[in-house]
C-alpha cells in the first residue's frame, strides 16, 4: 500500500483500515522489519508505505488520517500467490490554520500496562491519526514521546507534551 498527499504528492502518515467482502476486519500478516503498528484490519504507517499479507479474497482497503483529512479507498481482489500494489491518496479538506489537533489522554502499554499500543506503536498512531500536540499521560510516571518520536522518525509531525496521570485515593488527575 503507498498512501500520498494529494496536493503535497508526498508520503504522508496514515492508517490503513482493511475490511474483507464481509465487512470484518482482515486477518493481515505485517514484517516486524517495517516501522508499523498493525493488528487485524488496522495498520499505522509513518511513511504511508506498507507491505502486507492477506489471505487470498476480496478486500477493501482504506486510507484516513485524522478529521482533517479524506478518506481514501480501494476494493481489491487477492487471488493465492497474488502481489497488488494499492496506491491511495488523501487531501486535507478541513483547514486549521493557527489551530492545533490535540489529545489530552494518551496511554502507552509499555508505561501503563494497558492500552493497545507500545512506546514506538504510539508514536505511529499520532503521527498517523494527525495528533499534532500529543500530551502524555501514563500511569504515575512522567512520560515524555520526543525520542520514541525520534526513534520512529516522526518527530517532525507532532510537537509532544511531558504528562503524567497521577493515582490517588480519590481517583486519577492528569497534569502536564
Amino acid at each position: 500500500v503507498e498512501v500520498h498527499d494529494h496536493d503535497r504528492r508526498e508520503d504522508v502518515p496514515c492508517r490503513l483500515t482493511i475490511v474483507d467482502d464481509q465487512g470484518a476486519l482482515a486477518t493481515l500478516w505485517a514484517s516486524s522489519e517495517q516501522s508499523l503498528a498493525a493488528r487485524p484490519g488496522v495498520v499505522y504507517t509513518r511513511d504511508g508505505r506498507a507491505r502486507l499479507g492477506l489471505l487470498p479474497g476480496r478486500y477493501t482497503v482504506s486510507a484516513t488520517r485524522g478529521f482533517e483529512y479524506s478518506l481514501d479507498q480501494r476494493a481489491v481482489s487477492l487471488a493465492v500467490g497474488q502481489t497488488k500494489t494499492v496506491r491511495l491518496r488523501l487531501r486535507r479538506e478541513v483547514p486549521t490554520p493557527g489551530l492545533v489537533s490535540s489529545d489530552t489522554h494518551i496511554h502507552t502499554v509499555t508505561l501503563s500496562g494497558h492500552g493497545d499500543a507500545a512506546m514506538d506503536e504510539r508514536q505511529l498512531t499520532l503521527a498517523g491519526e494527525g495528533i499534532e500536540l500529543p500530551i502524555a499521560t501514563d500511569h504515575d510516571v512522567l512520560a515524555y514521546y520526543y525520542e520514541p518520536a525520534q526513534r520512529m522518525r516522526v518527530q517532525d509531525r507532532f510537537t509532544p507534551v511531558i504528562g503524567c496521570e497521577v493515582t490517588t485515593a480519590k481517583g486519577h488527575f492528569n497534569i502536564f
